[in-house]
């Protein structure tokens, strides 16, 4: 990062962060090509968790190549000014790399989107029905 006085290195921060941002960029590796997908995501402190179908690019790229990275951004503001050079924008994010580990076990998979509806509905508790589970591709 060239600009090190604005990079986050605190732990508490960037869980902070991932906590409060609505979205997570996603970056996977298709056989050589970027491959980018905007994801609803949880997290728990530990992991971050998404999911969706159990087939598709997405799976096919992961069960491939299960190298991915991640940036997750809050707090975004842009500041206009009719000077082009003083136009800028002022937000928070986190940045990372990991692997995408493919959820089978259904209690598993069941923690895994009680993380992620908490993060769009918290206090709220959240029941999934076994065919729910089964169908659903779940991915730590």
């Amino acid at each position: 990062m060239r600009r090190k006085d604005r990079q986050v290195t605190d732990r508490a921060k960037m869980d902070e962060i991932l906590k409060k941002a609505e979205l997570l960029h996603l970056a996977l590796n298709d056989n050589g090509m970027p491959y980018a997908l905007c994801m609803n995501y949880g997290y728990d402190g530990e992991a971050i968790y998404i999911h969706g179908a159990q087939e598709g690019r997405k799976m096919d790229i992961f069960k491939e190549n299960p190298v991915v990275s991640f940036q997750a951004v809050c707090d975004c503001q842009t500041v206009k000014n009719e000077d082009a050079s003083e136009f800028t924008s002022y937000y928070r994010s986190v940045v990372g790399m990991g692997r995408v580990e493919i959820l089978t076990d259904p209690k598993e998979k069941r923690y895994g989107l009680d993380v992620l509806m908490a993060a769009y509905d918290p206090g709220k508790p959240f029941t999934f029905d076994d065919m729910t589970i089964a169908r659903t591709a779940v991915m730590k």
